[in-house]
């Protein structure tokens, strides 16, 4: 095990994700392992993913929840982060994982989010806090839901502590991040059978637009 990593798994799915996916990687490399799922690429995001270092298994589209969840049974860690090729995590988001890792209270643990379309940051009409469940113990939970999919689970959620306090505090102090990159989807461009990508990434409006997106501790 490089003593440099957390031990921590990543789960990413994908399908012709490169110009957004080599940006992810780099912002979750403080992981010992990165798993990516993908769903039939004919760009370069498996070559991209194989140089980085990932453990790349190709899949036919099952829906998002049962796709995110074979990527999570295939991590070899407990705990595993949760992100898509458009997220990115900030440094800041980076340094207060493991401070949560060592002090875990909950079976999840949730980050704000921020959705940015276009470069612009979405602060209004209910899109932030865009909270979002990313860390999890992988044997309390699973996703739900073909479509819109979400993490369930038995035990708590929580948001992340901060670093400066004890496993018992509130976790409403910290700030973690996690990018949401905006760029123009091409005209009927789809993630899997038939739900264009724009369903899941975006979940505002109707555009057909994808954006980076950012997430942030509590």
């Amino acid at each position: 095990m490089n003593a440099e990593k957390l031990p921590l798994s990543v789960a990413i799915i994908t399908k012709n994700e490169e110009e957004r996916l080599p940006d992810c990687l780099k912002s979750v490399s403080f992981a010992e392992e990165i798993v990516v799922v993908d769903s039939g690429s004919t760009d370069r995001t498996i070559a991209i993913a194989e140089g980085f270092g990932c453990r790349v298994f190709v899949e036919d589209w099952k829906g998002y929840g049962p796709q995110k969840n074979s990527a999570v049974q295939k991590c070899s860690r407990e705990w595993v982060l949760l992100i898509d090729a458009d997220e990115r995590i900030a440094p800041e988001t980076a340094e207060t994982i493991p401070k949560v890792l060592e002090h875990a209270q909950a079976a999840a643990y949730s980050f704000r989010r921020k959705n940015y379309l276009h470069g612009r940051w979405l602060k209004h009409s209910g899109y932030w806090p865009d909270r979002q469940v990313r860390l999890v113990r992988k044997s309390e939970g699973q996703f739900v839901g073909e479509i819109h999919e979400r993490w369930e689970t038995a035990g708590p959620v929580r948001a992340p502590i901060s670093g400066r306090t004890s496993s018992r505090a509130p976790a409403v102090d910290a700030k973690a991040l996690v990018d949401h990159v905006s760029t123009a989807l091409p005209a009927g461009r789809e993630m899997g059978d038939g739900v264009p990508e724009f369903c899941i990434l975006l979940q505002l409006v109707e555009v057909r637009a994808a954006g980076v997106r950012s997430m942030e501790r509590p």
